[in-house]
């Protein structure tokens, strides 16, 4: 074969250069065009369902397979010695060749069947060997090894004309040794046929210009049946040589790609065919791409490139007699047919085709066709789909996978089946080293994707749930094993162990249980010994602005996990180390709040007494934040709720010190025995369902309970002393909220009635008559008004013409109803701003644009007297059920009434700010005989353009 030569004879001229490269394209193109068949030297298989071919053996009869030994020690009698050739001569020497053998004559394989099924074996041989021409088999001989036969290292000669290859048959026969070692250039393969010789056949064929040997039987005997691959003389031979010129241009051209064009990341060669998704596989091309396809498969791997298929799809957009064109690349798929997320742009001048070829005179296969849309054509738009190959350099597929920045555990899992397949095959040194650097960007994808998970970044928008979320991670710590235990068994564990250090250094790595379980197990991978270096450099993270309790208790869980995976020889001394490392992160806390809650009461079991009060406690007396005292108290109880040492070790002494040292932070806020929601219902209306204690409020309530239970009494009544807000500062926006007040006193009264202590109950009492006679009174200043007259309270509105006019109607005294004639948009508009309970809506078509009337009622008042009368039954209901059931029971004495809902009603007076200059309502008569009023002309057009432009009426 001519060497190509590209080297640069002026790299300082540019033009030289793309020229050049030019060459080097259309020489890379010109070398796939040429493949039309595509094979190795050799072919193997091996068959678990054939065909009998019923050997018939002259002057001996039918052999029956398995062959048994009776049958084989027949058959060797009536065989002879095996010969070979010598130069010119034939000659036996059993130190050569040790084989019994029938020439064809002698036996037969008489199935009708055998035939047929011979010639498919025959075209799958054609296809493996690359072989371009018609090939027919004739038989030849039938050999018989029995132990210790064998035939040294040659070539077959050109037994018949036309023969260019050889055939062999084994028959179901046991046996072991016999393997044959082919010999090819620089190749060698060895063929095994022994482990399935006992009940199936295997095929062995290659050209007739490869060495090889038949190494001795050990045991058993091997039977075969050989046959001529024979061709037309007419045409050029086919030989294993003719198809290694081939290989070698290829490769060559590889070659330069890498040394001097390797700023190419890829090219892409279009098939004559085009496949579906579903079926686009190696095992499924058709003809010459069949051809293209293994010739990729044989030599890419070994040249530092891979190949993979895609569909490439170029859209011409038709603009008003201006074309435009962009192509992308989609639905990249192994050889395998695995999807390969590939992000690949597409260079006209990667693609190895003419483009005249593939688009000139070729209808598109699909399209959008032009529509008219108002005043301008829409631009046709034509697709042209081929399926394409597409080789690009090993070193970057990585770098194409990467710009996808949370790939799927199925994506990551297809790249490192993609470069672990790869070096199981080709382990040269460039290749291994391109292999670690991709399985070093999947385990640094696979650790953001733990971290991530702690903060469901990365999961929310892709609309993983929980479950998927947890399925999820476990695929991609399954992955991570994997690509970890491969890269051990390459020499290659440091790649890990930078990795998962890397990945420790995240605020929240602790945090995702999978992955401390791996880096524990890469710790007791790593550690033989007690290193105290070792551990530091696993769990010393980035100092902290602000250390917290979230992060000590991370850290012991940490601990906790990584120890469960570690040897025993190493438990007591890292116990040792971790308690001394936990502590020293306790000391450094500096402040406390809400979010500390829940990792401080799992954290306080795994530290000592000595620990907790010297040196936990007191951060809480320092930084007293109430949104973490209240739960922290609350829950400290709940989760030792049966355990009595933890009590008197841990509660009762903890009660004791946080109580009277953080009294102020303990006080409760007026709106934290409110419903929050009440800061969003209108002045006019109240809430009619009894209230839920706020979490603050329930916590209070809980913490005064176990603090009475504990038998705390002063710090119990400094609790009821100082912790209920101060009622005579509230709002009267807080008196809206009379039933979340007096469902608070309830339940207090109801933790007290559990352990009625005389002076708790004492102190609680001015809170309870000031609650509940400021409520009572607070809801009867509240009766709604009775209307006089037709007057609406303005509505906030919107300040165009209309939404004017519209109020102006609403607060006058005496009109009724008003009409408004807007084209439908605005209409509508009005009618949103108006609520549908309160008002009634008609619209008059008899002109255009149409009209809307709207009719005044006093249904808003109706409404709000209803609920003002539900609250009002609510009330002395609760009134009741708290001063008659409940009281007497708290207080072992009945007080009699505190609050007398029927008096205070009754000593009603109108509260400040009632109207006083109200008008009586006009008679029915004389409401019904008015005119209505035109207060929305129909000419004043301009006044409204702005919201008039759809004219739908």
């Amino acid at each position: 074969m001519d060497d190509i030569q590209y080297i640069e004879s002026g790299t300082d001229e540019d033009a030289d250069v793309e020229v050049r490269e030019a060459e080097f394209r259309q020489d890379l193109q010109d070398c796939l065009d040429a493949v039309e068949h595509e094979g190795s030297f050799f072919s193997f298989h091996s068959h678990s369902s054939y065909i009998n071919p019923g050997v018939y053996v002259k002057d001996y009869g039918s052999v029956g397979l398995p062959l048994a030994a009776r049958d084989a020690e027949a058959v060797a009698r009536i065989c002879k010695q095996s010969p070979f050739g010598k130069g010119s001569e034939t000659v036996i020497d059993t130190s050569v060749r040790k084989t019994w053998e029938l020439d064809c004559a002698e036996f037969e394989c008489r199935n009708p069947a055998w035939n047929a099924y011979l010639d498919s074996i025959v075209k799958r041989v054609v296809e493996d060997l690359g072989v371009q021409v018609a090939t027919r088999a004739e038989r030849y001989k039938l050999l018989l090894y029995e132990e210790g036969a064998f035939f040294k290292t040659h070539k077959d000669s050109e037994k018949t004309p036309g023969m260019f290859a050889t055939l062999v048959i084994c028959l179901p026969s046991e046996h072991s040794g016999g393997q044959v070692r082919l010999i090819h250039g620089k190749k060698s393969k060895m063929l095994e046929t022994a482990s399935t010789s006992c009940f199936d056949i295997s095929t062995l064929a290659w050209y007739s210009d490869v060495q090889h040997e038949v190494q001795p039987v050990t045991s058993g005997y091997r039977l075969v049946v050989t046959y001529n691959l024979v061709q037309d003389q007419g045409l050029p031979k086919q030989t294993a040589s003719a198809l290694d010129e081939s290989h070698a241009r290829l490769e060559h051209l590889l070659h330069i790609w890498g040394t001097q064009y390797d700023y190419r990341e890829k090219f892409i060669y279009p098939l004559a065919h085009q496949y579906t998704s579903a079926s686009l596989s190696l095992a499924n091309l058709k003809g010459h791409d069949a051809a293209k396809g293994r010739y990729l498969q044989n030599l890419c791997p070994k040249n530092d490139v891979f190949w993979f298929f895609g569909r490439l799809t170029k859209e011409v957009r038709n603009d008003i007699g201006d074309e435009e064109e962009t192509s992308v690349l989609e639905k990249i798929t192994t050889s395998t047919g695995v999807t390969l997320p590939l992000d690949l742009d597409v260079g006209t001048d990667e693609i190895l085709a003419y483009d005249g070829d593939l688009y000139d005179d070729r209808p598109a296969d699909s399209e959008d066709e032009e529509e008219f849309t108002g005043n301008e054509a829409m631009a046709a738009n034509s697709r042209y789909h081929d399926t394409v190959l597409i080789m690009i350099r090993k070193d970057r597929v990585a770098q194409s996978f990467s710009r996808y920045k949370q790939p799927a555990a199925s994506s990551l899992q297809a790249l490192f089946n993609l470069f672990y397949q790869d070096q199981v095959v080709d382990k040269q040194q460039n290749s291994a080293k391109i292999c670690v650097g991709a399985m070093r960007f999947i385990l640094d994808k696979l650790l953001v994707a733990f971290t991530d998970s702690v903060t469901d970044k990365g999961y929310s928008y892709l609309g993983y749930n929980t479950v998927d979320r947890e399925r999820n991670l476990a695929e991609f710590k399954g992955l991570f094993e994997s690509a970890a235990d491969f890269l051990y068994s390459i020499l290659e564990g440091s790649v890990v162990g930078q990795a998962l250090r890397a990945s420790t250094r995240h605020p929240s790595w602790s945090s995702c249980p999978k992955l401390v379980c791996i880096v524990a197990k890469h710790i007791a991978r790593e550690t033989d010994s007690n290193s105290v270096e070792v551990w530091n450099s696993w769990f010393t993270r980035p100092s902290q602005d602000n250390p917290t309790f979230r992060y000590a208790n991370e850290l012991c869980t940490t601990f906790r996990q990584v120890m469960t995976h570690l040897p025993p020889s190493l438990v007591t001394s890292f116990t040792q180390w971790s308690k001394t490392r936990l502590e020293e992160s306790l000391r450094c806390v500096t402040s406390y709040s809400r979010e500390d809650v829940e990792p401080l009461l799992v954290l306080i079991p795994s530290i000592t007494p000595q620990t907790y009060f010297e040196i936990v406690l007191q951060v809480l007396i320092k930084f007293p934040n109430r949104t973490g005292l209240f739960p922290f108290l609350s829950q400290l109880s709940g989760h030792n709720p049966n355990d009595e040492s933890t009590k008197e070790i841990i509660i009762r002494p903890t009660y004791q010190k946080l109580i009277p040292t953080t009294s102020n932070a303990l006080r409760l806020l007026h709106t934290e025995i409110t419903d929050d929601t009440i800061s969003h219902i209108p002045s006019y209306s109240w809430p009619s369902t009894a209230h839920r204690s706020p979490r603050h409020a329930q916590d209070f309530l809980t913490v005064l309970d176990q603090t009475i239970a504990l038998g705390l009494n002063d710090e119990a009544l400094q609790l009821v002393q100082l912790g209920p807000p101060d009622l005579s500062t509230a709002t009267s926006a807080f008196w809206m909220s009379w039933n979340a007040v007096f469902t608070f006193i309830e339940k207090f009264l109801t933790v007290l009635g559990r352990h009625r202590i005389a002076a708790v109950n004492e102190a609680f009492l001015p809170f309870m008559i000031y609650g509940l006679q400021n409520g009572a009174e607070s809801l009867v200043r509240a009766r709604p008004t009775q209307p006089v007259n037709w007057r609406q309270k303005a509505r906030h509105t919107c300040r165009c013409e209309p939404c004017k006019t519209l109020s102006h109607f609403l607060v006058d005294p005496i009109q009724t109803s008003g009409r408004f004639s807007y084209a439908e948009r605005t209409r509508r508009h009005l009618q949103e701003n108006l609520n549908r309970q309160d008002f009634g809506f008609e619209t008059e078509k008899l002109r255009s644009p149409h009209t809307l009337i709207i009719r005044k009622t006093h249904n808003e008042f109706h409404r709000l007297k209803a609920d003002w009368d539900r609250n009002i039954r609510e009330m002395r209901t609760q009134l009741q059920r708290i001063q008659v059931d409940i009281l007497p029971k708290v207080l072992g004495k009945d007080m009699g009434r505190i609050v007398d809902l029927d008096r205070v009603l009754a000593d009603d007076g109108r509260p400040p700010g009632t109207p006083s200059q109200l008008l009586a309502p006009l008679p029915a008569a004389a409401q019904n005989s008015r005119a209505i009023a035109p207060t929305a002309g129909v000419k004043r057009k301009a006044e409204v353009i702005d919201l008039c432009d759809d004219a739908s009426d």
